[in-house]
């Protein structure tokens, strides 16, 4: 729970801390946290797999959150291209730096990307 508390311009101490400790400044500081842990634990351990992802072109409405949501921009919008629906797609651009982490899929709202996942031999 959260609790005001005055400050006074000679404690300065006092009012740092009690800034920090405030919900949304600290909510804000934990996903910036998170976001970073994530990044650090794909490079650390996907780094180890070899990806691949699949784009149902069909079904694919360009709304471009996977590229978006991708750690290693592998995919991007098809320049010029267009479905049998009349939107442009998504498509494999840097196909070699897939890491298999499936972000794309996760975040795909139309199910289109199927991400394999081959462990690399050291």
């Amino acid at each position: 729970m959260y609790i005001e508390h005055r400050l006074c311009s000679n404690n300065k101490k006092n009012r740092v801390k009690q800034a920090s400790q405030h919900p949304l400044t600290a909510g804000t500081r934990n996903i910036r946290n998170g976001m970073r842990m994530q990044r650090l634990f794909i490079q650390e351990h996907m780094s180890k797999m070899k990806g691949a992802i699949v784009v149902n072109t069909d079904r694919c409405k360009g709304c471009q959150l996977c590229v978006v949501a991708c750690p290693q921009d592998v995919i991007a919008l098809a320049q010029k291209k267009v479905n049998v629906h009349g939107y442009p797609y998504v498509e494999p651009a840097n196909a070699d730096k897939c890491v298999g982490c499936a972000s794309c899929a996760i975040v795909c709202p139309d199910g289109c990307i199927t991400v394999y996942r081959k462990k690399m031999e050291e």
